[in-house]
């Protein structure tokens, strides 16, 4: 599907409005926390994210300067744009943004929650950070109900260059069943498909409205 730019700014408003949270991240005392560097714009990444097929299972930290040059990057949304071992192109709403934890370095902390997208295939993962403004845009045109059409235009876009870590390998959805009682195992099997199935359900209505083509 193609996507037009108000399509693609409309989409990202939405993001902004939809998906966020100023409050202190619980993490685990020997919990790592990977920096982001806006001078070089590098992610200091974790050699793997997670395991194939997991859900929510891994939540990566990365910490960030929160004011850079005059912004203060906690008034501005925040995605993971990804592309998954199967060459699937994905974005992660960063719902949280922690402004207090490391508040006395003039950090703010990040989370990603990995998702079963991510996880969809074992091997290389790639992914870029992206902060941005959008505001407002009134044109002349009016819509059908007579009122000024509103389009979207970013003020504000900060990019990281582009990261990869790795998916491990897992089992899968594949179960080796055991001849001494197939039967069992059958019926065990049966019922982690028909939960596997309603996983991707939910996961694909969760994430239609922010996959971007």
């Amino acid at each position: 599907m193609i996507t037009s730019a108000q399509e693609y700014l409309s989409r990202l408003q939405e993001i902004k409005n939809n998906n966020f949270h100023l409050q202190p991240l619980q993490i685990p005392s020997d919990e790592k926390v990977y920096a982001i560097d806006l001078n070089a714009r590098t992610i200091d990444t974790p050699v793997y994210l997670s395991t194939e097929t997991d859900h929510y299972a891994e939540t990566v930290f990365f910490s960030v300067d929160r004011y850079w040059e005059n912004i203060d990057l906690a008034d501005s949304t925040c995605i993971i744009q990804y592309i998954n071992a199967n060459g699937e192109a994905f974005v992660y709403v960063v719902p949280i943004f922690d402004i207090e934890t490391y508040a006395e370095f003039g950090k703010m902390l990040i989370p990603w929650c990995i998702q079963g997208h991510a996880t969809a295939a074992p091997g290389i993962i790639r992914y870029a950070i992206r902060f941005y403004h959008l505001s407002e845009v009134y044109e002349e045109m009016e819509d059908n109900a007579g009122n000024p059409e509103v389009k979207y235009a970013f003020d504000y876009i900060i990019n990281t260059q582009v990261a990869s870590s790795r998916i491990l390998v897992g089992m899968g959805n594949d179960f080796l069943l055991d001849a001494t009682n197939a039967m069992e195992e059958v019926a065990l099997a049966s019922e982690w498909e028909q939960l596997f199935s309603e996983l991707r359900e939910i996961i694909t209505d969760q994430n239609h409205q922010l996959r971007l083509d």
